[in-house]
């Protein structure tokens, strides 16, 4: 699976990349302390949101040679609409601004603003002791601004437990079942937002009756969801799928005998299922979140048909 990985992900490669948002970072503001400290954390801000490659960034020195040409500077541009209206003359999509306040602390503010329509899309604060801090308070506020504006392929793990509950013609072998899911998720997938996720895992399910005594349940699914932001912590992915259940079934199917004994055996039959399922997801970090996900799935069998509803949670790491 390794060796196929990379190249599947080149064939997608064409298909999933979005174009990238022209970004100017204009001059951080200082309150309180030196402007000395604004151009640190100005710099330390754009060499790490360049490394991220989230965004195109417009370059220092055509900055300024536009701004010159137009006899106009950075100094003095502190609210959001003078931000767009230098945004428009160095042709970028988007705005970074900054500010550096001293309290007791430093407090740094960044804000990411529409050009087009002057919407801040994106707002963000930390805070640092001292100046040894301002690294690490730069690199949180990067983090959040690299999760929230990514448009490349990435990929995420999830892992989860949860519990089914048979009905319709499964109810008739199966009760409860309790069990876990491991699902690969490849994000912006065809487009921003797009999610295609792809799962198995096992459910061991109770016997309906004495005669069965367990059913082991293995789904291997696929599907397509897309990402909805509810706020910046709240995402809800509904997701819809195919895929098959593989099901061992240890039963006995001459039922008890004379003394109330089973001599179980086991069966496999394999079934062609449909689910849909709506992961509501919670951000720790910019790289992890927690989820709950409940889900309905239809099961197919030899003219019967079989649902299953269920409630997984969970923790997913993006990459």
């Amino acid at each position: 699976m390794k060796k196929f990985l990379p190249a599947f992900l080149l064939i997608l490669f064409p298909f999933t990349v979005l174009a990238k948002d022209r970004v100017a970072i204009l001059d951080f503001q200082t309150y309180n302390c030196p402007q000395s400290v604004a151009r640190v954390v100005g710099q330390m801000t754009n060499s790490r949101i360049f490394e991220t490659k989230v965004f195109t960034l417009v370059e220092r020195e055509e900055m300024e040679a536009i701004l010159r040409e137009m006899s106009l500077q950075q100094t003095g541009c502190t609210d959001s609409s003078c931000a767009v209206q230098m945004g428009k003359l160095l042709s970028a999509n988007k705005i970074l601004t900054g500010t550096v306040l001293k309290m007791d602390t430093f407090n740094i503010a960044v804000k990411v603003i529409n050009v087009e329509n002057g919407k801040v899309e994106g707002s963000y604060r930390s805070e640092a002791m001292n100046a040894a801090d301002f690294e690490p308070a730069v690199l949180s506020i990067v983090e959040k601004v690299r999760y929230d504006f990514r448009n490349e392929l990435y990929l995420s793990i999830a892992a989860s437990a949860g519990y089914r509950k048979a009905l319709g013609d499964y109810s008739g072998i199966a009760d409860n079942g309790y069990g876990g899911s491991i699902h690969a998720g490849l994000h912006n997938f065809l487009f921003k937002g797009g999610v295609l996720s792809m799962g198995t895992g096992f459910f061991t399910f109770e016997g309906a009756d004495g005669a069965i005594d367990s059913i082991l349940a293995i789904p291997v699914t696929a599907g397509f969801g897309y990402s909805l932001n509810i706020s910046r912590n709240i995402h809800i992915i509904p997701i819809f799928g195919t895929g098959i259940h593989a099901n061992l079934m240890n039963h006995d199917p001459d039922n008890a005998d004379q003394y109330g004994n089973y001599e179980y055996t086991r069966e496999v039959f394999i079934d062609p299922v449909i689910f849909l399922q709506c992961d509501v997801e919670m951000t720790i970090t910019p790289f992890v979140q927690l989820f709950l996900s409940p889900s309905y799935t239809i099961m197919f069998e030899k003219g019967k048909t079989g649902q299953i509803p269920g409630l997984d949670g969970g923790i997913r790491l993006t990459f």
